[in-house]
């Protein structure tokens, strides 16, 4: 795509197709999920879809129904071969005279109301009716007059005729593609690649003639018309995304109902060589584990052990929402051991816990398992920390443990302790080496192995997602600011002092990058191309995050988004009404969700789909952080967009990108299904000026 949308002053740049999928050669349940690892990824590029299988159930549309939506709506069709099952009696009936086709009637009535008797199936059928009605899904049926249809190939076509085909094992069901369902292995074949070319037209070519009845000792038809007639009574009226919105309320609305299951929650690999990994480095060690990584259930899993061994634990948490997640994850996970839980902070009085700190924390085994839950603000505090008794027999756990490393906040670090963990997925204070130091030093190195948000992704514990990035010029008054700005950082500079040949920013030089960083994030068209984008994009099934910079830019966005008729709620420290409320309802019932720095951390909105970024600093922390919280898993949530908007100069006729959000836009697209994005990306970079002050942003850390 060419950047070619100067006249609004912005570009999307990224088309997707096959061919930009980082596809592997072969998919087993047992390694990662199909569904997000092969499944998704090919029918979220993908305009058509062939699939030759044994066996189909509707319950499939609870795993994929969301991106059925989206295939949908991009003009994508299906075509479905599959067979009934055909008895010993039902072959001697038709061998008998009765016809196939009332024979067929038969079987798939039976079969429609054995699926409708349960109600799990209701709102899984009614996608597969209206998908049938409304065109996009053309059924026809298999079979053999002595055996069985048993065919297993798959089939995606895209725009540009790319073609990936599969052969394997799993049936077009629920229990074949669900992680946590059967056993099940694919074989996967790419029409670019050369020694898949020859394959993939076999694999149409056969398709195409078992579609017209060609191939022989084989029957097809198409869909019985009195079942079909009985199915399309079940369709949404209101077409597929409302299906969709449908089956996704049921299941979040009436869970168990829809495909329940509990899965135990039991340590991977990554998790359990972590655990052990700490107790070999003195039960020291900081878990450098990405969002999705279960990081809270290897912590719990060390708290576990050393409470059964009669001795008390703290942890420390940065927010007052955490601490309610903690809280939740210690009930479930701590159950068998039911430890006394002590809280401080989070709402609770400082008469409530100040009297009873020093019996939760002295040694004792008959004391019973106990355990302290505080917010960083107040363990960090004087009279805290002098009413902990430490020693040996403690243990420390402190979640997103950069916090601590603040000034404010490093008392904490002086409390005798045994066991020590911190936990982050960014553990190093981005401009604060003295804080960084500080944390590892008290805490110890980072154990082994390491799990980034690439890895989560892999092993489908975080969703695949899809970048968007969007341009937008400053204003001509705007440029003029930020180059004066930039001509004063320069002076500034130069006058820093050197240590070690390194430059050490001083407070004012970090003030003036500051006030340099809010001409960008504060760039008048934001607010229009967030419009834009949204109009665009936005879909009434969809869950939208926005960050933005500061109160003033997300006034603004919340006006002009609810004078356009969105969906549109506000989330802010100084917001009226309750948080907590306004999250319920967002993820009750979806919408615009505009917010700024406070749901960077410890809030937890699995449900988001969608990010949409106008305001972002150079910490990487913040900017992962962001990444990994629209990526979590939910029900009927199976890939994520995030959507960027890039400030671009005007730089003697060439637009070229602010350096700081070039390099989050890079990282950002190196993890990102759609690689056109990182391609175009790189053609700006390489016109692009290097800021070598850009790299001084402080940390904003308290």
């Amino acid at each position: 795509m060419t950047l070619d949308r100067e006249s609004k002053e912005n570009a999307v740049l990224g088309n997707r197709s096959l061919a930009d999928l980082d596809l592997d050669a072969a998919y087993t349940t047992s390694r990662g999920s199909l569904i997000e690892g092969f499944y998704l990824p090919c029918l979220s590029v993908a305009n058509y879809y062939d699939r030759a299988v044994g066996y189909f159930r509707s319950s499939l549309y609870v795993l994929v129904g969301v991106a059925m939506s989206d295939f949908a709506l991009q003009g994508g069709r299906i075509r479905l071969i599959c067979s009934p099952s055909l008895a010993e009696e039902d072959i001697e009936a038709i061998e008998k005279g009765i016809s196939v086709r009332d024979k067929l009637d038969e079987l798939l009535l039976a079969e429609m109301r054995a699926v409708l008797e349960d109600p799990r199936n209701r709102r899984p059928v009614e996608l597969l009716a209206t998908l049938v009605a409304c065109e996009i899904l053309d059924l026809r049926i298999a079979f053999r007059p002595n055996g069985i249809f048993h065919d297993k190939l798959g089939i995606f076509l895209d725009r540009a005729h790319n073609v990936v085909s599969f052969t394997g094992s799993a049936n077009e069901t629920f229990p074949a593609w669900d992680f946590d369902g059967n056993h099940e292995s694919v074989e996967v074949f790419k029409s670019w690649l050369p020694g898949d070319a020859e394959r993939t037209s076999r694999h149409r070519a056969f398709f195409e003639s078992l579609w017209e009845g060609h191939e022989s000792g084989v029957t097809v038809c198409d869909f019985p018309s009195v079942p079909k007639e009985q199915l399309l009574r079940l369709q949404n009226p209101d077409g597929v995304e409302a299906a969709v919105a449908t089956l996704r309320r049921t299941i979040r609305d009436e869970s168990p109902l829809l495909m329940s299951r509990t899965t135990p929650k039991v340590l991977q690999e990554h998790q359990r060589d972590a655990v052990e990994n700490w107790y070999a480095s003195g039960q020291r060690g900081v878990l450098k584990h990405a969002t999705g990584s279960g990081k809270t259930l290897t912590a719990l899993e060390i708290c576990r052990r050393w409470l059964t061994a009669g001795q008390p634990a703290i942890i420390v948490v940065p927010t007052e929402v955490l601490v309610a997640q903690w809280r939740d994850e210690i009930d479930a996970e701590l159950a068998s051991i039911a430890p006394a839980v002590l809280q401080a902070g989070a709402g609770s009085d400082r008469s409530e816990w100040a009297d009873l700190l020093p019996n939760f924390t002295m040694t004792g085994a008959d004391l019973g398992a106990r355990l302290v839950i505080a917010t960083t603000a107040t363990a960090s505090t004087d009279e805290f920390i002098s009413r902990v008794r430490g020693g040996q027999h403690l243990l420390v756990i402190a979640d997103e443990v950069h916090t601590v490393g603040s000034p404010t906040h490093r008392k904490l670090l002086t409390l005798q302790t045994g066991g020590r963990l911190g936990m982050s997925a960014t553990p190093e204070r981005f401009g604060d080496p003295v804080g960084t130091t500080a944390i590892f030093e008290y805490f110890g190195e980072t154990l082994q192995p390491e799990f980034t948000l690439s890895d989560a992704i892999k092993v489908g514990r975080l969703v695949p997602y899809d970048y968007h990035v969007h341009l937008v010029s400053l204003l001509q008054h705007e440029q003029d600011e930020w180059v004066a700005a930039t001509d004063r950082i320069s002076l500034e500079y130069a006058r820093l002092p050197d240590i070690a040949g390194e430059k050490v920013p001083t407070e004012h030089f970090k003030m003036l990058l500051i006030q340099r960083a809010r001409i960008v994030k504060r760039a008048a068209q934001k607010v229009a191309l967030a419009q834009s984008v949204l109009r665009t994009d936005f879909r009434q099934t969809d869950r939208w995050l926005i960050y933005c910079d500061d109160q003033s830019q997300l006034v603004d966005v919340v006006r002009t988004l609810r004078e356009s008729g969105f969906p549109t709620l506000e989330y802010h420290s100084a917001m009226r009404g309750s948080r907590s409320d306004t999250l319920h309802y967002f993820e009750e019932r979806g919408g615009v969700l505009v917010a700024i720095k406070c749901l960077d951390e410890g809030v937890d909105i699995p449900s988001i789909d969608h990010a949409l970024i106008l305001a972002s600093s150079t910490n990487p922390r913040e900017f992962i952080q962001r990444r990994g919280r629209v990526l979590r898993k939910s029900t009927l949530k199976f890939s994520a967009e995030i959507h960027d908007i890039l400030v671009t100069l005007d730089q003697g006729g060439v637009r070229t990108l602010i350096d700081s959000d070039l390099r989050r836009a890079l990282q950002f697209a190196g993890g990102a299904r759609n690689l056109a994005t990182s391609h175009e990306l790189e053609m700006l970079a390489r016109q692009s000026r290097r800021d070598v002050a850009a790299d001084y942003e402080p940390d904003d850390e308290t």
